[in-house]
């Protein structure tokens, strides 16, 4: 039985020297995996900027063809075209803050009913007057106060 302390010895080396293969594997696999990852990044990289060049040049041909389109049909590309902008730029200001959007909605409206009620006298009374005199209201006109 001389040879068992041997025996441990060698098997406790081989287990020592199994488990630093083990650690150096995972990270040869680590490194091997985020130079992947960069080359996958680079890669990524490369083509979205190929794809928005693209993207532009086809954004570019579309406002060219509907400019030529509108020009054809005999309306001021460029005006069309700020307005469009200018619609785009509101749509994008409510998307960036559709909350407020509603409020000055709401306060729009509530101004607008305030108001009306506000003058419904007078709305109500022209209207009247405009509806009993007809046609006559060209010729005959009311006094704008009955004292």
């Amino acid at each position: 039985m001389r040879w068992l302390p041997n025996y441990r010895n060698w098997a406790k080396k081989v287990e020592e020297r199994k488990k630093k293969l083990q650690q150096q594997l995972l990270e040869k696999r680590k490194a091997a995996m985020q130079a992947i990852d960069k080359k996958i990044a680079a890669m990524k990289k490369k083509i979205q900027g190929a794809l928005a060049t693209f993207g532009n040049l086809i954004a570019d041909a579309a406002r060219k063809f509907f400019k030529w389109a509108l020009s054809l049909l005999g309306i001021d590309a460029e005006g069309f075209m700020a307005t469009l902008q200018k619609a785009g730029e509101a749509i994008g200001l409510i998307f960036k803050d559709p909350g407020k959007f509603f409020s000055n909605l709401v306060a729009a409206v509530k101004g607008s009913i305030d108001d009306f009620k506000a003058n419904f006298k007078e709305y109500l009374t022209g209207s009247l007057f405009d509806w009993l005199t007809g046609t006559l209201g060209a010729v005959v006109t009311l006094p704008q106060k009955w004292t």
